[in-house]
């Protein structure tokens, strides 16, 4: 299996943008609570409406009792995995993806939020390898729960470092499966590179990708 490779030239000078499409955005307007659908520029279609129900943010509206005739809201998030993996030859696999809630190309790891009696470690396996294609093994758990922005909402996201499965000198692949609206492209680059990349003071991107090397880089017995 042939991935494009990344230098840390190339992750400083922004070469990933040029990887995959831009989604065009068009904004209908801001969808509130009260509003339900309402409001908006144009009309919703019976399928955006039904995908506008599965992932338009849902807000808890929170009753303050130390502080009375005042109520706090919420976003309602399901919690997810993120899974950092191990190639031959000491590199990493990275996602390239359009974020639509950005509006720009990220670079990223695997990531998703666990399905129905499936725990966080299975779903950081599964999504390592629906994404990238390869079988992982010996998933490691980087941390328990990380809160992304607590004074909006619980969500958390959980880390874990893999290894892809090799075969000799052969990584086993798996098969890939992707959302509907997701364009994504592998990338792999070495873990040094990507270490420096998110740890220079000019970085732009996820704070979970910096978090999530740093911790591996700790793992691994590179930092102390």
């Amino acid at each position: 299996m042939q991935f494009r490779r990344l230098t840390l030239t190339d992750l400083k000078a922004g070469a990933f943008d040029t990887l995959t499409k831009k989604t065009k955005q068009q904004s209908l307007g801001v969808l509130s609570v009260s509003e339900t659908g309402l409001g908006l520029s144009e009309p919703l279609t019976a399928s955006e409406q039904q995908q506008l129900s599965i992932y338009a943010p849902k807000i808890e509206v929170l009753r303050l009792d130390n502080f009375p005739g005042q109520v706090y809201t919420r976003t309602a998030a399901r919690d997810w995995a993120l899974c950092l993996v191990m190639f031959p030859n000491d590199e990493v696999a990275l996602v390239v993806e359009y974020l639509h809630g950005a509006d720009k190309v990220i670079v990223t790891v695997p990531a998703g939020t666990p399905g129905e009696d499936e725990t966080m470690i299975d779903c950081a396996q599964r999504e390592a390898e629906e994404e990238l294609g390869v079988q992982v093994e010996r998933i490691i758990p980087l941390s328990k729960s990380l809160y992304l922005s607590p004074r909006r909402t619980a969500e958390c996201c959980h880390q874990f470092l893999a290894f892809a499965k090799c075969t000799g000198s052969e990584v086993v692949t798996a098969a890939r499966s992707t959302d509907d609206f997701e364009e994504i492209e592998v990338v792999l680059t070495s873990l040094t590179d990507l270490f420096q990349w998110v740890s220079d003071e000019e970085y732009e991107g996820l704070e979970s990708l910096r978090s999530i090397v740093l911790a591996a880089m700790v793992k691994l017995g590179r930092i102390s």
